[in-house]
């Protein structure tokens, strides 16, 4: 079918989304499948010697209207502190998978499989330019430097600077400055990421914890130090992608519902009286590669019950 070409199902999908005063054309289907937005179409058989037909399937119209919603800031999903300034559709299964629609689990597990792919690549790249700047180091000091350059360059951007201004709500709580500590828990979680496990107990679970700390969810480390070791041991980039893969319906539901009760905290205190708190609530990186990190590791089995409990 030449693009341009509307089929009997594109002329329907568009019907139905101009009832609800969305005007779009085929190739904007297209362009949307194309980014994983919407699924592929469906070829069922039209009976023998008929050829095969091309449908839609049954979700196709529910998600394509949340689409249209997910981009539509005025009429759609109204501009929130946890929704991305800038909505691409590629990230729209994401946040409409929170929204409880009937986003695949698996085009949310592919989405964080490829996160860590990436961060892989990234590591694995940052180990030999560890090796050629230093040839004498040993195997295991290879993660630390890759973990500590890929923490340097995170300081020129918002990431580590964020986890800072989390921790400082708690600096009578703390033995060493808030942007300190956030450079070496991250550090810390890269490293384990990597495999190399010998990780503190008492330091490394705040860089996955800190947006609980800014909704007021929790004023302490929630993670026990006797879990701490467990956690970096199921935090290698294999064995995540296992788990991933392993996950059970009931198991993506639990994340997805841990992570709505974060988002309902960072839009309660997005209205806060308070200034301050109202800035602190739009400090919470709940979007894209840092949803994706947030969303694996609540779905470890040593997390979820903990932070469940803290966001209800």
């Amino acid at each position: 079918m030449a693009r341009g070409s509307p089929t009997s199902a594109d002329r329907d999908l568009a019907d139905y989304l101009a009832g609800f005063g969305y005007p779009v054309k085929a190739a904007t289907f297209e362009y949307w499948r194309g980014q994983g937005a919407l699924p592929p179409r469906i070829a069922p058989g039209r009976g023998r010697g008929r050829g095969r037909g091309s449908e839609d399937p049954p979700e196709s119209a529910e998600l394509a209207l949340g689409i249209c919603r997910f981009l539509d800031k005025s009429q759609g999903i109204p501009d929130r502190p946890d929704l991305p300034r800038r909505r691409r559709v590629v990230e729209a299964p994401l946040w409409l998978w929170y929204e409880r629609y009937p986003i695949p689990n698996e085009t949310i597990r592919d989405a964080v499989g490829a996160c860590y792919l990436e961060l892989e690549g990234r590591l694995s790249e940052r180990r030999a330019q560890a090796r050629i700047y230093d040839p004498g180091a040993e195997t295991y000091e290879l993660p630390v430097m890759a973990a500590d350059a890929e923490v340097a360059e995170m300081l020129q951007s918002d990431g580590v600077r964020r986890q800072s201004r989390a921790f400082a709500r708690l600096r009578n709580r703390l033995e060493e400055a808030p942007v300190q500590l956030a450079r070496r828990a991250t550090s810390q979680l890269l490293q384990a990421l990597q495999g190399h496990v010998d990780v503190e107990a008492t330091v490394f679970p705040v860089s996955f914890e800190y947006p609980l700390v800014v909704a007021k969810a929790t004023d302490q480390v929630l993670t026990p130090p006797s879990e701490a070791q467990d956690l970096a041991d199921l935090l290698a980039s294999e064995a995540i992608l296992r788990k991933l893969a392993s996950m059970s319906p009931d198991d993506w539901r639990d994340v997805r519902e841990v992570l709505r009760g974060i988002q309902g905290e960072v839009i309660r205190l997005a209205g806060d009286e308070d200034a301050a708190v109202r800035r602190t609530a739009r400090e919470i990186p709940l979007a894209n590669n840092a949803t994706l990190l947030v969303a694996a590791v609540g779905a470890l089995a040593v997390t979820i019950e903990t932070m469940r409990n803290a966001v209800t």
